[in-house]
């Protein structure tokens, strides 16, 4: 099952398939089992969960803990509880060295599981919200570098995060180019060559998301940031959907 296929999901990745069902009737939300850090590591790409629950020790030659920064790069704003039988603090002290949020312990109790993804989904989605900037159906993660809208997700530079989002800050208004040249690469000098071929590398990574939201050159001042309302035909079809109820 792909992500567009459910709205809200968490995922469990443990080799007990019970636990997975646990997981499900304490949150009230429906978690996707795999048993194997191999078998979520090949298609994780196709979700978007809201939680991960990771049992630490996956059969008997493998470790979740390897999985945790794998899944970290892949799910930032999902938090990541680690289930374990094993109440070691060395294991433990680990696994949020990896980039875990917290932990469970086996035999796992449906009132714990329930409050500590309550608790960790809100700061997540937080902190999500304080590290995004917004222009059209575009979104920029500053924290992770990936911006986002209706076409899919790109990842992007450190240079290129920080030209974008000193143009999603000026709102619509023309920044010169070497105040971009500033805020992206600090005082070092930079040539007009190495400005353009990151300003290209911008520009293709917003067609890859978004097609209303676009960097306007304006001949001999700066860029701006030109958001566009979607075309009459595509609000048309939004409108006669709606309209039928689909």
């Amino acid at each position: 099952m792909q992500r567009n296929d459910l709205e809200h999901y968490t995922i469990t990745v443990d080799d007990d398939p019970m636990v997975c069902r646990i997981i499900e009737r304490a949150t009230g939300v429906r978690s996707l089992g795999f048993q194997s850090s191999g078998e979520i590591q090949a298609i994780a790409r196709q979700y978007e969960p809201l939680a991960v629950f990771l049992d630490i020790h996956l059969g008997l030659d493998e470790s979740g803990l390897e999985l945790i920064p794998i899944l970290r790069s892949q799910w930032p704003y999902a938090p990541i509880i680690v289930v374990t039988s094993d109440p070691d603090d060395e294991c433990l002290d680990e696994a949020f060295k990896q980039g875990a949020n917290d932990f469970l312990l086996k035999p796992v109790r449906p009132r714990e599981v329930q409050a500590r993804f309550r608790t960790r989904l809100a700061e997540l989605q937080e902190r999500a919200a304080r590290a995004a900037l917004i222009a059209g159906d575009v979104r920029l993660d500053t924290a992770h570098r990936v911006v986002t809208g209706p076409l899919g997700r790109q990842f992007l530079a450190p240079v290129e995060t920080l030209m974008l989002s000193q143009l999603i800050k000026s709102k619509g208004t023309v920044v010169p180019k070497e105040v971009l040249k500033r805020e992206a690469w600090g005082p070092i000098h930079v040539s007009d060559n190495a400005f353009y071929r990151k300003l290209f590398e911008l520009r293709r990574a917003l067609e890859g998301v978004s097609q209303t939201v676009k960097i306007q050159s304006i001949y001999g001042t700066g860029l701006s940031l030109d958001v566009r309302t979607p075309p009459d035909s595509v609000l048309g079809s939004l409108v006669s959907h709606t309209a039928m109820g689909t």
